[in-house]
């Protein structure tokens, strides 16, 4: 292929990373031969840097398996651009001038035995909890490759790719955007975190109510709490989402009968950027004191006034006898209307009709 169809099928490729599954694999082909190098990578790292996504075009099996297992930790490049702003290239030829370089694993032990000569990076995305790159590498190196990568069309495409990745992002945070103000107006929050809790997002509402439930740390940038089991649950929790992709609930103790309830899921694919993991978590108070409405009640089993008044009663907690001292009815009144009740929600004990008559907290 001619430099000048390179070009245009890289930049078609491009135009289409706002799609909903961007076409990653196409775009490390054509990226990779625009730039004349021997094989791609697409990588996501955690704020940890720890290795969140990986996809590669002919790139050796054994190599990236190796990477993936063990050497992401030891990657010079990933390394050294942990605070690096989107848009900044990286050469492992340069890197490696630096004293000792030669001795780290990445570079003595990973890049030799699998033939690589040099390695150039584009980092494409950086925030909070989240750094996105692209790798080019080469099996023989090459002198001011960043330099070369610079200009003409490499530049414009490159140019052109930030572009489309800013504006995956803008499009990600005006959704996520939406969907707070709609949880805020209910007095609820929303948020994204990772696998290992670091906050990607976060609006000031949720903000307000982790600070509440004591659920950050320090710094503001990841989940926390003062007790261990908590924050261990709440991870566990996130893991077992991510393992089984379906949602699940956690709740954190705020005080006596009060608490923070998070429901957590996958975020759906136009707020991410790839496969990473990441988690949409709504977040709400929650009370063993909130109670439904005996309209609602009604409504809901199809119950007249008075049955709605005595399952409304029992799902406070109170007895038989006290229902019928706060109705000024006789027990005996209240037990049969007890019995109606179980009959017409189809309960055998008054522990499930309390059950069920909570649903609607």
């Amino acid at each position: 292929m001619n430099k000048r169809a390179a070009f245009r099928n890289a930049m078609e490729v491009v135009q289409h990373l706002g799609d909903e599954t961007p076409p990653w694999e196409a775009f490390l082909q054509s990226s990779r031969t625009l730039l004349g190098a021997d094989a791609a990578a697409f990588l996501m790292f955690d704020g940890a840097q720890n290795l969140d996504e990986l996809r590669h075009s002919d790139i050796d099996s054994s190599a990236a398996r190796e990477y993936l297992e063990h050497f992401s930790k030891d990657d010079a490049i990933a390394q050294s651009s942990r605070t690096s702003p989107a848009g900044k290239w990286w050469d492992s030829v340069e890197l490696a001038s630096a004293p000792d370089a030669q001795r780290l694993p990445f570079y003595a032990d990973f890049m030799p035995r699998h033939r690589l000569g040099q390695v150039i990076a584009l980092i494409l995305l950086a925030q909070p909890g989240r750094q996105m790159a692209v790798s080019f590498h080469r099996t023989s190196a090459r002198a001011n490759a960043i330099e070369e990568f610079s200009q003409g069309n490499v530049r414009v495409f490159t140019e052109c790719l930030l572009r489309a990745v800013g504006a995956r992002v803008a499009h990600a945070e005006m959704r996520i955007g939406a969907v707070e103000a709609a949880l805020a107006s209910i007095n609820e929050a929303a948020f994204l975190t990772n696998r290992t809790g670091e906050l990607v997002h976060c609006s000031m509402v949720a903000y307000k109510l982790l600070g509440e439930a004591q659920m950050l740390t320090r710094s503001q940038r990841a989940l926390s709490h003062p007790c261990p089991q908590i924050i261990q649950g709440l991870l566990q929790a996130i893991t077992l989402v991510l393992s089984s992709n379906r949602p699940r609930q956690y709740c954190v103790p705020l005080s006596w009968g009060e608490g923070v309830r998070f429901d957590i899921t996958i975020a759906p694919q136009n707020l991410r950027m790839a496969n990473e993991s990441l988690l949409l978590v709504r977040a709400r108070k929650t009370s063993a004191f909130d109670v439904p409405g005996v309209a609602e009640l009604g409504t809901f089993f199809g119950l007249s006034v008075a049955e709605s008044r005595v399952l409304l009663l029992l799902i406070e907690g109170r007895s038989p006898k006290e229902v019928a001292i706060a109705n000024n009815v006789a027990e005996r009144t209240v037990r049969n209307q007890v019995v109606a009740l179980m009959r017409k929600m189809s309960c055998t004990r008054l522990s499930e009709l309390v059950r069920l008559g909570s649903l609607l907290r």
